[in-house]
């Protein structure tokens, strides 16, 4: 009988605590929507188009996503840029670069072509020679503003004007 009646006892007290609203998470509005939690990191239409540079190697944190080609790895690092990994030795992959690419998550090859999303534009950088990247095109606007990682709506304080292209969205920080 002693099972029983601290089973009951157990749920009799859980009950008791979902009765007080201080045990119980704040949950979104009906429609799903909250207010996030981040604030936008803003750059320049002129300094985003000319922000794309080869650095020094880094070490890997937030990836998004990861491209192989020819023995060769293209990791995204979320909002920031690509690593440039020479993988053909699986045992020791070598950092060769990175890529600096604000506000890119998504990537893709076609022969030694990188397209790789710059915050709201889609660029194309020829690397056939690695220490050389070239910018060939740019597509402004090819995508939708960054949103925040939380999913949750932007405040009107953050909202830019349709018409607004000097300010681009390139990361969102924890406000």
């Amino acid at each position: 009988m002693k099972p029983l009646s601290s089973f009951l006892a157990a749920g009799a007290l859980l009950w008791s605590l979902s009765a007080c609203d201080s045990w119980i998470s704040v949950e979104p509005p009906p429609d799903g929507s909250f207010e996030t939690n981040y604030k936008p990191v803003y750059l320049r239409r002129s300094q985003l188009e000319s922000s794309i540079r080869l650095e020094e190697p880094r070490d890997l944190k937030n990836l998004a996503k990861i491209y192989y080609k020819e023995g060769f790895l293209f990791i995204t690092e979320q909002y920031e840029g690509v690593h440039l990994i020479d993988n053909r030795n699986p045992a020791q992959p070598q950092k060769l670069a990175f890529l600096r690419v604000y506000g890119s998550v998504d990537l893709a090859m076609k022969g030694h072509t990188l397209y790789v999303d710059n915050a709201v534009d889609l660029v194309a950088i020829d690397l056939s020679e690695v220490e050389q990247p070239r910018i060939v095109s740019r597509v402004r606007h090819a995508f939708p503003g960054l949103l925040p990682p939380d999913g949750g709506t932007i405040p009107d304080r953050y909202k830019l004007d349709s018409e607004d292209d000097e300010r681009i969205i390139v990361d969102w920080i924890e406000d």
